[in-house]
């Protein structure tokens, strides 16, 4: 339950703090909200600084990246594969319906490898659910969003640990896995069990 470190010491002319740990990317902004309430000297902390660090930047989006960038060049199919040559028609039918439904698009018109797919339907399924509740899926989702907007609201000066590209560097290894075991992984998505996590 620590999330809150001040850090003071020899030669520092102003406190710092740490506050994380968590990622917090399945909670929107009222439940991040009592969070933060529950540390009496967070508001405090945050008000008392004027340089906000963070891991990434919620507005740098997947799109940022080039497509020359080897995560780009990972995630689509080949030129003469599609989904109907590695799903059987039951698993077909259950991409086209999450297809149809969040992208207006047929299973067979998808040119990214499945588990990519189910990546997009997820955030996908998830921003139309903050949509419902009135939030803005950029600025709501998750501790680091919550955190950079109010930092750029205040006029902190912010810097960015890591690019969206050196993100998905790390994510390549799982996203790049064998097209076979893409396919297994997920049919298991794909059972009712499996469904209830994307």
């Amino acid at each position: 339950n620590s999330l809150l470190w001040k850090i003071s010491g020899k030669d520092l002319s102003q406190s710092s703090y740490i506050f994380g740990t968590w990622d917090g990317s399945h909670k929107d902004s009222t439940d991040l909200a009592n969070i933060y309430n529950s540390y009496p000297h967070f508001d405090e902390a945050f008000n008392s600084v004027s340089y906000f660090m963070t891991e990434s930047s919620p507005e740098e989006q997947i799109g940022h990246i080039t497509s020359s960038h080897k995560f780009i060049s990972n995630i689509y199919l080949k030129k003469d594969t599609t989904y109907k040559d590695i799903f059987d028609e039951a698993n077909l039918q259950k991409l086209d319906s999450l297809t149809t439904k969040y992208f207006d698009k047929s299973i067979y018109l998808v040119g990214v490898k499945p588990l990519f797919l189910m990546y997009t339907l997820a955030s996908t399924k998830e921003e139309a659910e903050y949509e419902k509740k009135g939030l803005d899926w950029n600025k709501d989702r998750g501790m680091n969003a919550q955190l950079f907007y109010r930092a750029k609201d205040k006029k902190y000066n912010t810097r960015i640990l890591e690019s969206r590209a050196d993100i998905w560097d790390m994510l390549l290894p799982y996203y790049g896995q064998p097209l076979p075991t893409q396919t297994e992984m997920v049919k298991y998505m794909l059972t009712a069990e499996g469904l209830s996590l994307i």
